[in-house]
């Protein structure tokens, strides 16, 4: 019995591996059955089971293996990554922290201790479990990144760029890290070097509209402005909300339109979480769906008093040398997948009411003094397919287009919590913002145009784009106004906006290509059953 549930596991892992977790379910669940008593099968079937969307059914899974094996570190950590899935962190990292108990040479759960701790603002703790975790596998990118942007939320830019540069090392395409280690060394004055660096995060990945602002607004500064002119103009680009029958969706930072509920049809999704649901029923039941959510809290301003100055000097030694580090704290990001495998049609509507309750509670969950900020991605595959290309598609107005600010995939794998890349945004936005009048150059205000669309505040992005009337960025203009019009729910406008770009650049192959997104035919209701 155990070699045959050593087989069924093996013939598990190779579904995992596909992401077929239906079957992968099918054959940890026999395997389970015929060792009952063995501690693994247990592991594999909670594994998945949690990425299958079932995380309660996976947590209970993890709780018979540890009722055989108290000491299975994997378990722990699974547990672990469970809780934090669900918002809880003080049980997160106390399992978390029980893996590292029996498995202290285990970097990963450290990487994942660590994350906790930075979740909780408990910066200096989390730079202790980063660092053991490079100091364990001292050439794993994602480990030396995730030191690094800890070092520039501590304000030691200068460690970070070692550990950015150690990630690059590692891995030579690591885009994210080309744009922290950029950021870093304009922090430090290295505008030359920084300049290199989002010039190839731009070559590496085209659509990543915030690698684009950074370079683009370098560019400015350096009185480079037909070259900044020219990167922006290509961060205008929309994607489709349909690609052959796989269907995709992201629901913009901006939330819904900035219509009235006047304005709307009674049938209209009010809330982004209300626009995912509206597509996930239009689905076929027999097709397998998989949803990322990127939950975005960003801390409030605050103005600090200066009575406040005495409490500050109570405090320990290392956050009165972070000083004004600690007081701007960045944003976190939490990502989230859900799996919905192929089903009937009853299974599928109870697989959709558990993934809306589980976003609506994360919305319910963000900390106080925050902004949240939501992403949605879904994509569709039949049961015996691949996955389908994944574009993007605004669902939050029914649209045939949306702006995804960083379709760029995911280079590394991700942890419970992180950096929120927002952070690039608003590092430089305001200051850079402020400074760009009615009387600067063309390509100064597509660049803070810009900056504003990827925040997901189209009415001040088209201030700055309207300030544009004449010259040889006119379709720079359109372009970058018909994507705050889509933000906006106004896709009609976005329509003539894309025909004035193309009339001003007859040769703009981005105004060619927004047109033919735009003038699709607008996808069914209907669901295709």
């Amino acid at each position: 019995m155990a070699q045959q549930s050593f087989r069924n596991m093996q013939r598990g892992m190779q579904f995992m591996e596909g992401e077929q977790y239906n079957y992968a379910l099918q054959e940890f669940g026999r395997a389970a059955a015929e060792n009952p008593n063995s501690p693994l099968p247990h592991v594999f079937l909670g594994s998945a089971l949690y990425w299958s969307g079932k995380v309660d059914e996976a947590m209970a899974e993890y709780n018979l293996a540890l009722k055989f094996d108290p000491k299975n570190n994997q378990a722990h950590q699974l547990m672990g990554i469970a809780y934090a899935w669900k918002g809880d962190g003080d049980k997160a990292l106390a399992s978390f922290m029980t893996a590292a108990q029996y498995a202290p040479q285990l970097p990963d759960i450290q990487m994942n201790i660590g994350s906790i701790y930075e979740a909780m603002n408990e910066y200096g703790r989390a730079l202790i479990h980063f660092r053991k975790a490079v100091a364990l596998s001292p050439r794993h990118p994602l480990y030396n990144f995730q030191l690094g942007v800890l070092y520039t939320r501590l304000g030691r830019d200068e460690d970070a760029v070692d550990s950015l540069k150690a990630a690059i090392s590692a891995f030579p395409e690591y885009e994210d890290a080309m744009l922290e280690l950029g950021a870093a060394y304009e922090r430090l004055g290295k505008p030359k070097d920084a300049l290199g660096l989002y010039k190839k995060a731009v070559r590496v990945k085209p659509r990543d509209s915030v690698a684009r602002f950074r370079y683009a607004r370098l560019l400015t500064l350096m009185n480079k402005n037909d070259d900044a002119a020219e990167v922006v103009k290509d961060a205008f680009s929309l994607l489709p909300n349909k690609q052959g029958e796989g269907l995709a969706l992201t629901v913009a930072y901006s939330g819904m339109p900035s219509q009235s509920s006047d304005d709307r049809k009674e049938s209209e999704p009010k809330t982004p979480v209300d626009a995912l649901k509206h597509n996930l029923e239009k689905i076929p039941s027999d097709q397998r769906i998989k949803v990322t959510a990127e939950l975005m809290y960003v801390p409030k301003p605050k103005l600090e008093k200066k009575e406040d100055r005495s409490e500050r000097t109570k405090k320990s030694s290392l956050k009165n040398a972070l000083g004004k580090t600690l007081n701007q704290q960045g944003a976190m990001a939490i990502r989230r997948e859900f799996v919905m495998a192929p089903t009937n049609d009853a299974e599928r509507g109870e697989q959709i009411r558990q993934l809306v309750s589980e976003l609506e509670k994360s919305i319910k969950q963000a900390p106080p003094d925050t902004d949240m900020k939501m992403a949605l991605n879904m994509e569709t595959q039949s049961d015996d397919s691949n996955p389908r290309p994944s574009s993007s598609m605004e669902a939050s107005s029914g649209g045939r287009v949306t702006f995804d600010p960083r379709a760029v995939g995911n280079d590394m794998g991700l942890w419970v919590v992180g950096k929120a890349w927002v952070d690039l945004i608003n590092e430089v936005l305001p200051d850079f913002a402020k400074d760009t009048g009615d009387s600067s150059s063309s390509a100064r205000l597509l660049v803070a145009g810009l900056g504003h669309i990827i925040l997901g505040e189209p009415d001040k992005a088209l201030s700055f784009f309207e300030k544009i009337k004449s010259g040889p960025d006119m379709d720079g203009r359109h372009l970058g106004a018909a994507v705050a019009w889509v933000e906006s729910g106004g896709e009609d406008r976005a329509v003539t906006e894309c025909e004035k770009a193309l009339k001003a650049n007859p040769k703009s192959a981005v105004a060619a290509e927004n047109l033919k997104w735009l003038k699709m035919p607008p996808a069914k209701d209907d669901k295709k059953k």
